[in-house]
């Protein structure tokens, strides 16, 4: 099972966790194209707010583009 980080600690800065933050998401979402940002939150055990703010980063980055939902 892989490493799943939700909160910075005394020994991670935020820059480590920000980038483990942002691959969970594109490797997810790789794995499984069309997920909310709940369903993400829930899926990785991050808050919502994390979600999206990681989210929002790589949409502004170009890395994500928003769509209709994929059906399941």
């Amino acid at each position: 099972m892989p490493v799943r980080p939700r909160t910075a600690n005394a020994n991670s800065g935020t820059g480590v966790l920000r980038h483990l933050n942002r691959s969970l998401v594109l490797r997810t979402l790789w794995q499984q194209p069309g997920l909310s940002r709940s369903e993400l939150a829930r899926e990785l055990g991050l808050a919502k707010s994390t979600v999206s703010v990681v989210v929002a980063e790589l949409l502004g980055e170009g890395l994500l583009q928003e769509g209709e939902e994929v059906p399941r």
